[in-house]
């Protein structure tokens, strides 16, 4: 076995660094190695390769954006029709339509969001109800945090009902396009021509209502007198 002198590994090395700095010094006179693009001798240099430089889709560069999440605001899963318009009355009810489940499907392109909602329940039968149909209001809202309704729409789902079991439903809805953001809530629900926003109304002024104040310790109800100052 023949052994090379220690003599020829700094010439192989003062090769090398004389190829680096000539790169490097290229791109120094061109304005700056950090300018240079992947086809340069410098990028092909660091890519370690003289393939032409591959373009990646534009959609692996987009912005990761969450698909926002299916709720109901208060007052809204439930649909009522009445016998004779009596609103409330238990023995008068002739349908109930009910929402049981949700679905969404997203996809971004270009700063938008697309939204797919899926919305599906059943339809009960009360004590007047029967063979028939009914239209039921099914509302789709996008909205912020801040509460700002980027998308809202509203359905007439129709449903027959054949006889006095349970039916089921479904609607869905795959137009919506929003601007995409992280903190997008999708809304679904029924929209009874305000009906349910005054439910809901009341429901919060019951639960803001201050205690009655009424009446002192001794039970006469009359006032304290204010303290002088």
């Amino acid at each position: 076995m023949i052994l090379k002198p220690f003599a020829a590994f700094p010439s192989r090395l003062a090769a090398a660094a004389a190829i680096g700095a000539t790169l490097l010094l290229a791109g120094c006179g061109s304005g700056g190695w950090l300018q240079e693009t992947a086809d340069s001798p410098l990028g092909q240099f660091f890519r370690g390769t003289s393939e032409p430089p591959k373009t990646l889709a534009p959609e692996l560069m987009s912005p990761v954006v969450k698909c926002p999440p299916v709720t109901m605001r208060d007052g809204t899963q439930t649909f009522a029709v009445y016998d004779g318009g009596r609103e409330g009355d238990a023995m008068s009810l002739r349908y109930q339509g009910t929402i049981a489940d949700t679905a969404r499907e997203c996809s971004f392109s270009g700063g938008q969001l697309s939204l797919k909602v899926g919305v599906a329940g059943r339809v009960l039968t009360g004590p007047k109800g029967g063979p028939g149909s009914i239209t039921m209001p099914v509302r789709i809202t996008v909205a912020d945090s801040h509460d700002q309704t980027l998308y809202s729409k509203l359905f007439q789902v129709k449903q027959a009902i054949p006889g006095t079991d349970a039916v089921g439903w479904v609607l869905v809805q795959d137009q919506i396009v929003v601007p995409a953001r992280d903190d997008l809530v999708i809304f679904v629900g029924f929209d009874d021509g305000g009906a349910a926003k005054k439910r809901r109304a009341a429901l919060k002024a019951a639960q803001d209502a201050p205690l009655d104040a009424g009446g002192g310790s001794d039970g006469g109800g009359a006032a304290d007198a204010p303290l002088d100052p």
